[in-house]
């Protein structure tokens, strides 16, 4: 079974160097591994160029694609890794990530031991799907209320919010792939295309392409957590297009995925509410910063100002926010 990585990427080279070399460490290699990248500068494709040799000598052909400069998007960006790849299985991999040594041969194993597999992910190792302490315990409970982003024990699935399992001990059907590591077989691509609505990092298209294979194929995507990566930037600080982005990108994918029913639009207004609840109170309790929540409150009022534009997909207005 033929191999391919494609890895978006932007002006982070030093992360990047740190996936590629332990891309080289695995015991099963790929055949290909491509880089498309958005970065501004050049320290990208020197990394590429002086890392040629090295995949090569390995029997790996390592691309070097630069991004399309009329919409630096990670769905663009994957969109062209897709196009370019010539595997059988296609990995999608953020940059800011570092694998274990054994990470592709245990997504094998589920690829052969499944058959009716159309995609497959890891399992993210580090902090943020752990309770820390009582305050990470008691966030995660109000998350829950509120349907909002939260960990459950060998669950993957979403309503309005995601569900993401908490220390899993068994291989798990998923509803999702997280956008860190996923991998599809080949074919869902002739049906199947990331959002090129959204823009920048394209907060939700993880969850809206493999959602969508989920919806088609029931039961085709999977998680195994002996398949391990450590994620480097789980505590970056997000930037405002993310803040802002949140509610057009919400009410434009439920708009495109699911039927406007009541109780959708109930759950949809609940979801929201949940967030305001967190970024409001949780933040101020907590970090004592309220910019977030400022920020959240604009991309509210912002977002059913311009709700016919979100509702197709058109999110010009957020570049005036900025």
């Amino acid at each position: 079974m033929k191999i391919s990585i494609a890895i978006p990427t932007r002006n982070r080279s030093k992360f990047l160097a740190n996936l590629l070399r332990s891309i080289l460490r695995q015991t099963r290699l790929p055949e290909e591994v491509i880089i498309v990248d958005d970065s501004d500068g050049y320290e990208t494709e020197s990394l590429a160029r002086d890392s040629h040799s090295v995949f090569l000598s390995d029997g790996i052909t390592l691309k070097y694609l630069r991004g399309n400069k009329e919409n630096m998007s990670i769905c663009a960006a994957k969109n062209l890794g897709i196009d370019k790849s010539s595997g059988e299985i296609l990995f999608f991999m953020d940059d800011d990530i570092i694998l274990h040594n054994n990470y592709i041969s245990e997504i094998l194993k589920i690829y052969e031991e499944y058959p009716m597999a159309k995609g497959v992910q890891g399992y993210i190792v580090n902090g943020i799907f752990e309770f820390s302490d009582f305050k990470a315990f008691l966030l995660n409970s109000i998350k829950k209320v509120f349907n909002l982003d939260h960990i459950e024990k060998n669950k993957c699935t979403f309503r309005m919010g995601l569900i993401y399992p908490q220390s899993p001990d068994r291989i798990i059907q998923c509803e999702w792939l997280h956008g860190t590591n996923m991998s599809f077989k080949k074919e869902v691509f002739t049906s199947f295309r990331f959002d090129e609505n959204l823009k920048r990092r394209s907060i939700g298209e993880d969850v809206d392409f493999s959602s969508r294979i989920h919806k088609r194929y029931p039961h085709s995507l999977f998680m195994n957590p002996q398949a391990k990566l450590f994620h480097i930037s789980t505590s970056r600080t997000v930037d405002k297009y993310c803040i802002y982005s949140k509610f057009p990108y919400i009410i434009y994918l439920n708009t495109k995925n699911k039927k406007p029913t009541f109780k959708n639009t109930f759950l949809m207004l609940w979801f929201f509410l949940g967030l305001f609840i967190i970024k409001g109170g949780m933040s101020l309790l907590f970090s004592k910063d309220v910019e977030p929540f400022f920020c959240t409150t604009k991309s509210f009022f912002a977002t059913f100002s311009h709700l016919g534009d979100v509702k197709k997909g058109d999110f010009r207005f957020i570049e005036s926010m900025l």
